[in-house]
């Protein structure tokens, strides 16, 4: 199957989101938005869009939630404080 979207990772450039080759492949109103933009295309590399849709990322954090401990609690630890 083809992409379906510029391949990771992208990076943000003042307003521009950039692919790894330097296209522009978004414009936003503030800088912030394309760090966000770059950062969470970038992380999610891999994962189908329709189970980032449907919530595949909660439903992990959801199922590690009960059993963590260590190092997973302080990662879920640090999402959590992060969030907002």
């Amino acid at each position: 199957m083809a992409e379906r979207h510029h391949p990771p990772p992208w990076v943000a450039d003042g307003v521009l989101v950039r692919d790894r080759s330097g296209n522009a492949v978004a414009t936003v109103l503030a800088d912030g938005n394309a760090e966000r933009i770059a950062a969470c295309v970038t992380a999610c590399a891999g994962i189908p869009t329709a189970e980032l849709q449907a919530g595949i990322l909660k439903d992990l954090v959801a199922c590690c939630e009960p059993v963590a401990t260590g190092r997973m609690r302080a990662i879920l630890d640090r999402m959590r404080d992060s969030a907002g």
